[in-house]
């Protein structure tokens, strides 16, 4: 049997090289989204009003700044403006259980002091596409699929327990659609932006709302909150005596992601190391993502570290005084804004409705998304390192927000949006 797996793949490699991939599918009909059909079952046990939040895992250790959005917003909304209005707070997750020191559902709810008796799960991936739906339920989701997969739920609950067709609650955290080439998956997304199905969203950042709105989308109400720096990070930027700064670029690695532009990111390092004298002396460290590293020259040294602990990333983010982060998207991205407010000077871009430099005075976007050109900002930020290693830290916020938590009055806005939609 193995032999005959391992002739099997000799022949797709062959018709690969000859003909291209052989599959009887194309690549974006999986990469990068996983629909999942959640399936209906009635529960008659439930009688208060429930928000159910659908999400693709409840891994602390596998959650990017997206995923802990999608958790912790939710829950300052219900903590803030549901709780104490009988409300209760369900996670739908499509993977399995995470070990319970990994559940970042807990994180959250014991940092924010919300009541666990509160809060229930239910995890798809543990054998069963089943979901139980109760007449007072309320669906809220970030990635575009989780609309499909929610759809047959609220058709479920609006025929079953004859109420009204009740809005879908999407929190917008990117553009989506454009993490796809023109396809099934590209059009799968424009559908679910122009469901018929009622639906209110809670955009995250200006920026984003901007560029949504401009494309013609249909929905009823929005409320738009913007980026705030994590909260263990903004501990951690905020403790005196901070590690001194280093010759280091930390990078924003993830070739897995179409969106962060890892293809720019190693042409602009490479040219950098080429074309400044004085690379040698320093450090480049990738975070992210794993994968293979690639030869800088003039003695610039390479680290691929991955997915770092939040400790270990503020750590890195204290040390380096220069830092690049990259994003093919009208959301201003969490990893630039990081780096900006720990003191690094910031190779970064711009997009349509998006201005890096309006959110710090150490944001250095490049004209053009080229490599020359990105790698001659790299210069010109480690060049003014060596010339000032004070440099980073005279550089202010321009958002004096993102410095705080999410403004409570926004948070009443969502919690009025989410109580109107139970009506």
């Amino acid at each position: 049997m193995a032999f005959g797996n391992w002739k099997q793949r000799v022949r797709l490699a062959a018709t690969s090289l000859r003909w291209g991939r052989g599959s009887r599918y194309f690549e974006d009909e999986f990469i990068q989204f996983n629909m999942v059909d959640l399936v209906p079952v009635a529960d008659h046990d439930c009688n208060r009003p429930r928000l159910n939040v659908i999400a693709p895992n409840l891994s602390a250790s596998r959650a990017f700044g997206g995923l802990a959005t999608q958790i912790g917003l939710p829950l300052e909304v219900f903590k803030n403006c549901l709780a104490d209005k009988g409300w209760l707070i369900r996670f739908i997750s499509y993977a399995s259980a995470p070990a319970a020191v990994d559940n970042i559902v807990s994180e959250y709810v014991n940092r924010l002091g919300v009541e666990a008796n509160s809060v229930s799960f239910h995890y798809v991936g543990e054998g069963s596409n089943k979901v139980p739906v109760a007449r007072r339920d309320l669906f809220l989701g970030s990635l575009w699929y989780n609309l499909p997969s929610a759809l047959p739920l609220m058709q479920f609950q609006h025929q079953n327990f004859e109420t009204p067709r009740r809005p879908y609650i999407s929190l917008v955290q990117d553009y989506e659609a454009g993490f796809h080439p023109w396809s099934s998956a590209y059009m799968m997304t424009l559908s679910a932006y122009d469901s018929d199905w009622p639906k209110r969203i809670v955009f995250n950042s200006s920026e984003l709302a901007s560029f949504y709105k401009a494309q013609g989308h249909k929905f009823e109400q929005s409320v738009t909150f913007e980026p705030v720096l994590n909260a263990r990070l903004r501990d951690s930027l905020l403790k005196p005596n901070p590690p001194p700064k280093e010759r280091q670029i930390i990078v924003y690695g993830r070739p897995g992601s179409r969106r962060n532009c890892f293809y720019l990111v190693r042409k602009s390092l490479e040219i950098w190391s080429r074309e400044y004298t004085s690379a040698g002396a320093w450090r480049v460290l990738s975070v992210g993502d794993q994968h293979d590293p690639f030869t800088l020259s003039g003695g610039a040294t390479l680290e691929v570290v991955g997915k770092l602990t939040l400790a270990q990333y503020a750590d890195q983010l204290h040390r380096s005084a220069v830092g690049l982060s990259l994003m093919a998207s009208p959301h201003p991205s969490y990893p630039p804004l990081e780096m900006a407010h720990f003191g690094a000077l910031t190779v970064c871009n711009n997009f349509q409705c998006k201005d890096m430099a309006a959110w710090h005075e150490n944001m250095m976007p490049a004209l053009l998304m080229d490599p020359q050109h990105l790698a001659q900002q790299l210069i010109a930020a480690c060049a003014r390192f060596d010339a000032d290693a004070a440099t980073g830290f005279k550089g202010k916020t321009l958002k004096p927000h993102y410095l705080n938590d999410v403004d409570p009055s926004v948070l009443q806005e969502i919690g009025d949006l989410i109580i109107q939609s139970m009506a």
